[in-house]
């Protein structure tokens, strides 16, 4: 198994300028994957137990919560049990795309 890959390198086929491009891929251990999917389920739900007191303080419904959190919390609860039953991995990865002009009115048209 691969730790550190970097898969592509070279020229953008979508610029029409100069462009160069990386990405570099690296492979999180399974246990250490697992350790941070736990620890943002508990952040999650930190943020979670602080609106619902923030709606308490102010008169409105605590079962009520920001469908971003309920997005996140969902999704995250989805990762940990294919990490866990399915065998799948985790990667970092790092996308770096580079462009570079001959003179500034090529960079204003950029913009």
């Amino acid at each position: 198994m691969y730790s550190n890959l970097t898969l592509i390198q070279g020229g953008c086929w979508y610029c029409p300028y100069r462009c160069n491009s990386n990405l570099h891929i690296q492979s999180i251990d399974q246990t250490e994957a697992i350790k941070r999917i736990k620890r943002k389920l508990s952040d999650i739900e930190k943020m979670k137990i602080e609106e619902q007191m923030k709606a308490n303080k102010n008169g409105y419904d605590m079962d009520i919560l920001p469908p971003d959190l309920v997005t996140y919390s969902t999704e995250a609860k989805t990762l940990l049990e294919d990490l866990q039953s399915r065998n799948e991995r985790m990667f970092m990865v790092t996308v770096i795309v580079l462009g570079r002009v001959d003179n500034s009115n090529q960079a204003i048209d950029l913009k």
